[in-house]
This record gives structure tokens, C-alpha cells and sequence, in this order.
């Protein structure tokens, strides 16, 4: 087994790791929490972040934590949309501070 995974080029306890997942069956409330951090992003506009993410789903009675909620929001393929600073100008300069022409 060592020499099958050095020729893989992945250590043996990631290789025993790999072969523990896939024999578990598939979690029905993982798949159902999945389901709701898209509904979630998609109701929100993708403004939530994995904080506010999370206490969305500790309302809906799950149990989780931020990180779970990153780690879901990961999966499901569920990004954050930053808003754009506004453009300010300042009496010093004569160009907007930070925008970019």
C-alpha cells in the first residue's frame, strides 16, 4: 500500500481517509441543509456570509456552527456578492479618492 500511494502521490492516511467517505451513506440532513443554503443565498441576493449564514440555519433548527456554514456554503457552490464602495471625492484632490478610471 506505501508504494501504491507514493506512485498516487498521496499520503496513506489521506488514502484511508478517502476510503472512509465513500463508504458512508449519504447524510439526508446535510443534503437537506444544502438545499436551504442555496435557497437562503439565492433569497438574499448572495449577501450572506457564513456568520449570518449559520444563524439562518440555527433559526430553521439546525444545529451549526460558522465553520459548518462555511464548509456548506462551499459545497453547495454558494459565494458572497460584496457591494461596491461609492465613489467619494475630497476637497484636497480634484479626482475621486477611490475609484478607478
Amino acid at each position: 500500500m506505501t508504494l501504491f500511494c507514493r506512485i498516487m502521490g498521496v499520503s496513506r492516511s489521506g488514502f484511508y481517509e478517502y476510503l472512509r467517505r465513500q463508504d458512508r451513506d449519504p447524510d439526508p440532513e446535510r443534503e437537506e441543509m444544502l438545499d436551504w443554503v442555496k435557497d437562503i443565498a439565492e433569497a438574499s441576493d448572495h449577501t450572506y456570509g457564513s456568520r449570518r449564514m449559520a444563524k439562518a440555519l440555527r433559526a430553521l433548527g439546525y444545529r451549526v456552527g460558522r465553520h459548518q456554514a462555511r464548509s456548506l456554503m462551499r459545497e453547495a457552490g454558494v459565494w458572497v456578492r460584496y457591494q461596491r464602495l461609492p465613489c467619494t471625492t475630497t476637497t484636497v484632490h480634484s479626482t475621486p479618492s477611490n475609484c478607478s478610471f
